[in-house]
């Protein structure tokens, strides 16, 4: 048995549940498939180790022995635009990049952003921060969120994936690669998602050059408000 296999058959015990509601919860149709997985004779996905975790509120990183797991984001770079998790390695540069002064009012710095996604993973928000690197530099930041995130939020939007952060620093903007980032995003949460309906991000009213950026990549405004950013959706069923 996988030591992954004998966490997950610990929670399906500890909850007195037989292999096929286990496998009903999770959304198997046999409970022979959770059999494998608890003998690791089968892999579980990470999106269905995501929604094992939050039905179950189990914290994901414990699940992967208290490492970040890993969506295979390698898979997605570009030749000219390269999508790594952030780590010890890379956290201090991440923190100093800045935006150009007049986005400085859209957007909370890197070191507080980082900041929260300690915060987040302490009530059980999943969090998954990306560093976007060109030519092997460290030129943006993006925040990947699912689960609470504050009070002023409703409910559909907690069970659906959010990009709560995306910058590219100062001297890269202009230069087409949020928009070109942003589109790789939309792939990069599309292969985590299992029930989700949509992708949603805010911004303020105002903020027009991000908002124009977020509909050529197919998101609409909503009537709905986070705090005071206006949402906006992108459907997942495309």
């Amino acid at each position: 048995m996988s030591k992954l296999g004998d966490k997950i058959k610990e929670i399906r015990t500890s909850n007195n549940l037989t292999l096929q509601e286990f496998a009903d919860s999770l959304g198997y149709t046999s409970k022979s498939t959770i059999t494998k997985i608890e003998k690791g004779n089968n892999d579980i996905t990470f999106s269905q180790m995501i929604k094992l975790s939050q039905i179950y509120s189990i914290d994901l990183n414990e699940l992967a022995d208290n490492k970040i797991i890993n969506v295979d984001l390698l898979k997605y770079s570009l030749p000219n635009l390269e999508f790594r998790e952030i780590n010890k390695d890379n956290f201090y540069n991440v923190c100093m990049l800045d935006v150009n002064s007049e986005d400085k009012e859209f957007v909370a710095s890197n070191e507080m952003s980082l900041t929260k996604t300690y915060l987040f993973k302490t009530i059980g928000t999943y969090v998954l921060p990306i560093a976007i690197y060109r030519n092997r530099v460290p030129i943006g930041f993006i925040m990947i969120t699912k689960g609470y995130i504050g009070d002023n939020i409703k409910g559909e939007y907690i069970n659906n994936y959010c990009i709560l952060r995306m910058m590219i620093e100062a001297k890269h903007q202009n230069k087409g690669l949020g928009k070109l980032a942003l589109k790789q995003l939309i792939e990069i949460i599309k292969s985590i998602s299992i029930n989700e309906s949509f992708i949603w991000i805010s911004t303020e009213e105002k903020n027009s050059k991000a908002i124009h950026i977020y509909e050529d990549n197919g998101f609409k405004k909503t009537n709905d408000y986070c705090g005071e950013e206006i949402i906006l959706k992108y459907d997942l069923s495309k």
